[in-house]
């Protein structure tokens, strides 16, 4: 049935959407899993506009439809309705606009979306879409309405039971469980998920754990965070990198600053010595420099590399430059050139400019290898006193930062992520933090845990704004 009269419901209040988008994001996660197991793969993909006009022509007995066209001509938009009432659209996708997602249900009031997956097969998934959106439409709708009373209802029992909380805190309802959020301190947030049931959410007295919590965060000297177990995790296993190593990574974006201004200095000035091709580069004499050619297969020098010896220190195309000299101590570092560059300044100072940097940097890792090395060693010792003696299972990565974790109760972990520099002034209290933790867990039964800001903005931004930073 086709209608051009189709009425647009009201906004949703915001924890229905909530709902909504949670029920249909399942929906369409399903039908791509179905509808990839009959996809071809060796038929070509097209645009979501491609397959419009087939989707009209499609009866739906149980919706009405309304097509809507450019000044083209084009299937722009098919609108689907239930008594009247616009419950979804297909909308034909903007090319280049990678945001612009074609299937639109009501709830985001048309101007959002949602796409498939790539590997389904889009006309199977539409036709299952269209056949199944009836019934979820019916039966989500009184879903909406009881789940978003209750959630008013844990808003409220959480508000009553943290009313005299002196802890900013926040309530995220956008996942399948509400999360509460309390700010511990800098950079420490307490994560606690809610069922989705009646009784005592919170547990027994929960301002009480939850000041437990915050005062065991408070008290320690050394920060901390308490995730779930990370499936990744292999207790027992121990990563140490060379202190050397670490050394010259921690200088790494440093030395490559240095490096592409020293470069770039040099490649800005009035050259002396102009070519115009790559062959004329080979027939420059560049003291301590070897250049060689790379020909491709018509004959014509496609590279340059200029060698130290044996070693390549530069190589060069037409256009580019990377900077090869330093490669144990930094990345490999590209620039633009011209002709109209001092490439011939540049390969005349770079012996001496390499020789130069070398011993400064060589000299500057070699200083800081001495200092992770002892925070290293000094780090093994305490953990071996502190937790291996305990009992306590744990695993450590020394990299180019420190990470240790130790096992808990309930399949938690207690995690120190530290700078070298940091880990001299604090890895001291590791023992007495530990068991502090230790106490806490025992104590506290309601499952928590306790994450950086960074992670609490990325799970629940909305809830994360509304916390202080302090």
């Amino acid at each position: 049935m086709d209608t051009g009269d189709i009425m647009h419901q009201a906004p949703l209040p915001p924890l229905t959407r909530v709902y909504w988008q949670r029920h249909t994001h399942r929906l369409l996660a399903d039908i791509s899993t179905w509808a990839s197991s009959a996809a071809d793969i060796s038929e070509a993909r097209h645009p979501f506009s491609f397959y419009l006009p087939d989707i009209a022509s499609w009866e739906c007995p149980r919706m009405e439809r309304s097509i809507q066209r450019d000044e083209h001509g084009e299937i722009s938009e098919i609108r689907y309705s239930i008594s009247s009432h616009q419950v979804l659209s297909l909308v034909a996708e903007i090319p280049g606009d990678t945001n612009h997602a074609p299937i639109r249900p009501f709830f985001t009031n048309f101007k959002s979306g949602f796409r498939l997956s790539p590997e389904a097969d889009t006309m199977v998934a539409i036709h299952l879409l269209l056949d199944m959106w009836p019934d979820f439409y019916a039966e989500h709708t009184a879903g909406a309405a009881d789940e978003a009373k209750h959630r008013l209802e844990i808003k409220t029992q959480v508000d009553n039971a943290l009313a005299d909380l002196p802890l900013p805190h926040s309530l995220d309802q956008r996942g399948d469980r509400p999360s509460l959020l309390v700010r511990l301190g800098p950079n420490a947030v307490l994560e606690a998920q809610l069922p989705l049931t009646q009784g005592n959410l919170l547990g027994h007295a929960p301002r009480e754990w939850i000041e437990q919590v915050a005062k065991t965060w408070q008290r320690s000297k050394l920060p901390f965070t308490i995730r779930g177990k990370d499936p990744f995790t292999v207790w027992g296993r121990h990563q140490r990198m060379l202190p050397d190593f670490v050394a010259r990574m921690s200088f790494r974006h440093q030395y490559e600053e240095q490096w592409r201004t020293a470069a770039k200095g040099i490649l800005d000035r009035p050259p002396a010595m102009a070519a115009n091709s790559l062959e004329d580069m080979l027939t420059w004499e560049i003291p301590g420099l070897r250049l060689e050619g790379t020909k491709n297969a018509l004959g014509r020098v496609e590279r340059i590399d200029a060698l130290i010896g044996q070693r390549n220190v530069l190589w060069l195309k037409e256009g580019s430059l990377r900077l090869l000299a330093l490669a144990q101590y930094t990345e490999w570092l590209e620039l633009q050139w011209d002709w109209n560059s001092n490439l011939h300044g540049l390969l005349m100072a770079f012996p001496s400019l390499v020789e130069r940097m070398m011993a400064v940097f060589a000299h500057e890792a070699s200083k800081e290898a001495k200092i992770i090395k002892m925070a290293q060693d000094g780090i093994l010792r305490i953990v071996a006193q502190e937790v291996e003696a305990s009992g306590h299972t744990y695993m450590h990565k020394l990299l180019d930062t420190v990470s240790l974790q130790v096992k808990m109760l309930r399949r938690r972990a207690l995690r120190f992520d530290l700078t070298y520099e940091d880990s001299l002034h604090f890895i001291a209290h590791l023992g007495e933090t530990v068991r502090l933790v230790d106490t806490l867990m025992e104590e506290v039964r309601y499952p928590f845990w306790i994450i950086t800001d960074t992670e609490c903005q990325q799970r629940h931004p909305s809830a994360y704004a509304k916390l202080p930073s302090k």
